[in-house]
């Protein structure tokens, strides 16, 4: 008998240690997989895209609105130059400024291309956001202030221009993207949303059409394309995906450190050209002073 409660109890005693065995390993498995995962590469209580620099470059979004301020305030209330003041600031503000938030938009993935960094992505969909308010307001303020040359009304005045109907059409393509920028309707659309957000590769040909007629094939459209052609280049498939496998081998090395210096700096020539325009209409638009 005392060989048969030994044998019983050796039998519990395996059973235990073996319980205690499965449980510790589910719980180191959980634990790994937990630490693998990509809810940890951010801080518990921090928030994806908190960071002090995501809002530094979400602060220029607000930039235009707060150049134009002051003239469509006056323009509001009747002052005999709040009119005359908005069509000459108008498109070197507004327009400007939508046209930096679309390229700003469409610098995050070659970025995340060459240096692997993601704490920037949340800002794509804040420049695309950004973008569409300040296009919207450009239109807007583009038909109201249309001159006498546009008389016949609204469809008059869009198509009597073609870098006017060609900014309206990107404009206009511009509204889907806009009310599906959010996670509800990823979720709805499926596989579709890439598809349907790929329109911003049109509105990309668009917005270069139209400053093409706007400017002649000189001064900002070929800042537009100083910034366009690295953005686009960066995107070829071939090139992004040995980029992408030399980075992460740690190889040529140098030739991506040339490469990317021509690159950039290219870009570089063609933003701060706009830039420039940019910040000095609107220094003058805030001013009251818009440039003769």
């Amino acid at each position: 008998m005392q060989d048969t409660s030994d044998t019983c109890r050796g039998r519990e005693v395996v059973r235990t240690v073996t319980v205690l065995r499965e449980e510790t390993h589910q719980a180191l498995t959980t634990v790994a997989r937990a630490a693998s995962s990509p809810a940890l590469d951010h801080p518990v209580g921090r928030k994806r895209g908190r960071s002090p620099l995501v809002w530094v470059f979400r602060a220029f979004l607000i930039l235009p609105f707060v150049f134009m301020g002051p003239e469509i305030a006056l323009a509001i209330v009747g002052h005999p130059s709040g009119l005359t003041d908005l069509r000459i600031s108008d498109a070197d503000v507004m327009g400007n400024g939508a046209l930096l938030a679309f390229m700003m938009m469409m610098t995050v993935t070659p970025i995340h291309t060459m240096t692997g960094w993601k704490w920037h992505e949340c800002l794509r969909r804040d420049y695309g956001l950004g973008m569409a308010a300040a296009a919207f307001t450009d239109l807007t303020l583009a038909i109201i202030n249309s001159g006498k040359e546009f008389q016949g009304g609204l469809l008059t005045r869009i198509a009597g221009h073609t870098f006017l109907l060609a900014g309206t059409v990107s404009v206009t393509l511009l509204i889907p993207l806009a009310l599906t920028a959010n996670r509800r309707a990823q979720r709805w659309l499926g596989p579709h949303w890439k598809t349907l957000h790929r329109l911003v590769y049109v509105i990309w040909a668009t917005i270069l059409i139209h400053l093409a007629f706007l400017f002649a094939f000189r001064t900002l459209f070929i800042a537009a394309l100083e910034m366009s052609i690295p953005l686009f280049v960066l995107r070829i498939p071939a090139l992004r995906k040995w980029w992408v496998s030399a980075r992460k081998q740690h190889r040529r090395l140098v030739l991506r450190w040339i490469v990317a210096i021509a690159i950039w700096a290219l870009y570089g020539v063609g933003y701060f050209t706009i830039m420039h325009e940019y910040i000095n209409v609107g220094v003058g638009a805030i001013l009251l002073h818009p440039p003769s």
